[in-house]
């Protein structure tokens, strides 16, 4: 009788620490993904970050363009009206 329950408890025992060891690789493998998931989507958010200063910094060179175009019609229509 007392062989049998000690062989219970062993049994006990060894299921617990298994399960405590499963549940344990289980937590830090999900740690691990939820990790390398926010690695992920801060790389893409620093991405798209420059894309929009690179947006930005395109839509400054078009203006710049436009403001510069504007100034040179300028420029000319002033001139030849000069020389009319």
């Amino acid at each position: 009788m007392h062989y049998i329950q000690i062989h219970i408890h062993t049994y006990i025992t060894y299921i617990h620490t298994h399960t405590h060891t499963h549940t344990h690789t289980y937590i830090y493998t999900l740690h691990t993904y939820i990790h390398y998931v926010h690695t992920y989507i801060y790389y893409i958010h620093i991405y798209i970050h420059y894309i929009h200063i690179y947006i930005h910094y395109i839509h400054n060179i078009h203006t710049y363009t436009h403001t510069l175009h504007t100034y040179m019609t300028y420029i000319h229509t002033h001139i030849h009206d000069i020389h009319t």
